[in-house]
């Protein structure tokens, strides 16, 4: 039995300004990478920028990376970061930020990989630039997971590469939750909820890394209710889901998620489901049967 996380991971209010040593310890350049819209108006990337512009880190933003990131985007961006001199990526806002930076952390770091090729096995494991990842949703938990899902449009694949690339540090913040709609709170929690009861269920479960989903449920069943309720989210909540979502990415860091996750993947891929809810509605049955398993998860039911 093994428990390997290596990123630094950090989880409170204000964490960016908190931890500036440590981001401004990085690199020497900065190339960040996240959304169009969403890290402007939760204030995450005000956050970040005034920490690199405090220590006079140069960086460049690049703000074009959509849902479900493409090796195309990637690609864009890794020429753009090579141009500019980046030594690291900070990837800020949910999955798709995130693992759009861990992908061009890669292949900033291996300048003759094409990224229409980041899917095919290396011969030997390739090396990347730090990453630092600042998530604004509570529910893929990239920032403390090797994965990077990344879609190749030309051949109509969307899948995890086949390289681990965890972040160096991660930055976790919940006042980024401040912003969002209700929906997307609940989606990405549930999203978490999965990820939790696949990693249980998957056969790499073991005594020690059953700790995190087991504690991480026992979070969710904490703020049910809210999520439940047709009231907004109380803002008292936000850490703790941010924090749920964090531990569920340790979680199948440790173990991978299983079949419903898989199936989830042509769903929003090819059918233009956007949200969590189709892999997670194929998983129900399997949570039935993870609260047999292990009754002490029914607090989470």
């Amino acid at each position: 039995m093994r428990f390997y996380v290596p990123t630094d991971i950090y989880v409170e209010k204000n964490c960016v300004k908190n931890h500036t040593q440590n981001l401004l310890a990085m690199g020497k350049r900065a190339f960040i990478m996240t959304g169009r819209t969403s890290a402007k108006k939760n204030g995450s990337l005000n956050d970040v920028t005034a920490v690199l512009d405090a220590g006079r880190v140069p960086y460049q933003v690049f703000d074009q990376v959509e849902e479900n990131p493409s090796t195309d985007t990637v690609w864009n961006a890794a020429q753009q970061a090579r141009e500019f001199g980046a030594d690291y990526i900070i990837g800020i806002g949910g999955g798709s930020a995130i693992d759009a930076a861990k992908a061009a952390a890669l292949l900033l770091a291996n300048p003759s990989i094409d990224a229409d090729n980041l899917h095919k096995a290396p011969e030997n494991p390739l090396g990347h630039v730090p990453v630092v990842a600042v998530p604004t949703t509570c529910g893929t938990g990239s920032e403390a997971t090797p994965v990077a899902i990344i879609t190749n449009h030309k051949i109509h694949l969307k899948k995890s590469i086949p390289h681990k690339i965890f972040p160096a540090l991660a930055l976790v913040d919940g006042k980024y939750l401040a912003s969002a709609q209700k929906t997307l709170i609940i989606n990405t929690a549930v999203d978490a909820l999965a990820h939790m009861v696949e990693s249980i269920l998957n056969v790499y479960s073991n005594a020690i890394n059953r700790m995190c989903p087991e504690y991480g449920l026992k979070l969710w069943g904490e703020f049910k209710d809210a999520l439940l309720s047709d009231s907004p989210v109380d803002g008292s909540l936000y850490e703790k889901l941010m924090l749920t979502s964090t531990i569920a990415g340790m979680s199948i860091a440790h173990t991978s998620t299983a079949v419903p996750h898989g199936m989830s993947y042509d769903l929003t891929l090819h059918r233009a489901c956007r949200t969590a809810p189709p892999s997670v509605t194929s998983s129900l049955p399997t949570w039935k049967s993870a609260k047999r398993k292990f009754p002490k998860m029914s607090s989470a039911s």
